[in-house]
Formats: structure tokens, C-alpha cells, sequence
């Protein structure tokens, strides 16, 4: 009998660790270095022009707080996902996307406490192109993704079909690479709306193209025309 595998929440959390760590520290180095009634952006525009700013303690120490909650979170969800086996046989697309998205954080509040000791930071290139690099890793591995409630493609249709879900996830996985090439590619050379338009344009491509998608391999799924063709009549 193969043994049942499972997301092993230990790696994820001790890297979670380090990165909280790491940004704690950040603040803390910034803390004493700035003055107290300092005002720090913590939020551009498409524009790349900084339009919110925050005292100390919100600028410095939101980020990390949000990044142990979603840390949090993302260790409950394996504990609880009622198709552990297949999240486990995902693992390896789960912690990416684990630490991805705690990495998106850390390179956010990298760039809002080095705009706030006076380094001149791209921050709109150096978001948006760390998202596109993001997006491609994921994509490589979107297609190795098992059914699941919490992790992927989830629509009615590739919950129910395994063929849907599996040909869905191939193709949302080129979607999404393709997405974070052409936002990669266009992060040094276009204006901040245009790299916006790039990625938002691309990701409710992906979305859409994935959702119909998915629903058209579930009316071609081979297994579900035939339960239909060996369905009693008489119970229909």
C-alpha cells in the first residue's frame, strides 16, 4: 500500500520563520535610524509615485505582522483539507507558493524600508517583476497539482472531474508562465500602467480561459459519459 503523504508544515513554517525574522530586524535597524515623527510611503501608484504614507509603527511592522498570519494560515490548510493525500502529492507547488507569497511580502517591505532611510527604490519594477517571477515558477508546476479544495483551479467542474482538473491546471500553468514572461519582459523598459495592464490583463486571461476550460474538459470527461451511458434510465 503506498503511503500516504502529506505537505510537511515544519519546512514551511521554520522558512516562514527566517523571513519573519528577517524583516523584524529590518525594522528594528530602521527604527532607530529614522526619527520619531517620520512619515513613510507604504503605498505607489501605477505611476510609480508614492500616495499613502504611515508613521513608524504601521509602516514597520504591518508587513511582518500580515506575513505570520498568512504563515499561519497556510500551515492550518493541509491539516484541514479533506483530499490530504492529493495536496500531499502537491507539495512541492504548495510550499512554493507558500513561501512565494511570503517572499512577495518581504520584497515589499524591503522596498518600504529603503524608501524610508532615503534609498531610491524602482518599487514598481522590483514589485511587479518579483510577481512575474513568481507567476512563472508557479506555472512550471501548476500542471503536477492534485485535486484539492484549497489549492489551484478550483471550479465546479475540476472538483468533481479529475480529466478536467488535470487538463485545466496544464493549461493555466502555460497561461500563468506566459503572464510573468510578458511582465518580466516589460518591467525595465515600459511605464508603471502599462506593466500593470500587462499583468492584470494577462491574469483575468488566465482566469477566464481557465474557468471555460475547465468546464469543456468536464463535458469531454470520458469517465463521466460513462456513468452517464451506464446509467439506469429508470432512475433519471
Amino acid at each position: 500500500m503506498e503511503k500516504r503523504r502529506e505537505v510537511d508544515v515544519r519546512l514551511g513554517l521554520t522558512i516562514s520563520g527566517v523571513i519573519v525574522l528577517t524583516m523584524l530586524a529590518l525594522s528594528a535597524y530602521a527604527w532607530y535610524q529614522l526619527p520619531a515623527d517620520v512619515s513613510i510611503p507604504i503605498h505607489w501608484g501605477i505611476n510609480g509615485e508614492a500616495d499613502g504614507f504611515a508613521g513608524k509603527p504601521l509602516a514597520l511592522l504591518v508587513i511582518p505582522a500580515v506575513t505570520a498570519i498568512i504563515s499561519a494560515l497556510l500551515a492550518v490548510v493541509p491539516l484541514v483539507e479533506p483530499r490530504k493525500s492529493h495536496l500531499g502529492r502537491s507539495e512541492k507547488a504548495y510550499l512554493i507558493c507558500w513561501i512565494g507569497s511570503l517572499l512577495m511580502e518581504f520584497i515589499a517591505h524591503v522596498c518600504i524600508v529603503l524608501t524610508a532611510l532615503s534609498v531610491n527604490v524602482p518599487v514598481m519594477q522590483v514589485i511587479c517583476g518579483s510577481i512575474a517571477i513568481l507567476f512563472m515558477v508557479l506555472g512550471n508546476y501548476m500542471g503536477k497539482v492534485r485535486s484539492n479544495y484549497h489549492f489551484g483551479v478550483r471550479t465546479p467542474w475540476t472538483l468533481e472531474s479529475e480529466y478536467s482538473w488535470g487538463k485545466t491546471h496544464r493549461l493555466s500553468g502555460w497561461l500563468f508562465f506566459f503572464t510573468g514572461l510578458a511582465t518580466l519582459l516589460v518591467c525595465p523598459l515600459a511605464p508603471g500602467p502599462v506593466i500593470i495592464y500587462v499583468m492584470l490583463g494577462g491574469t483575468l486571461v488566465t482566469v477566464a480561459a481557465s474557468v471555460i476550460y475547465s468546464y469543456l474538459m468536464w463535458k469531454q470527461d470520458p469517465q463521466r459519459k460513462s456513468d452517464e451511458s451506464n446509467r439506469d434510465p429508470r432512475l433519471s
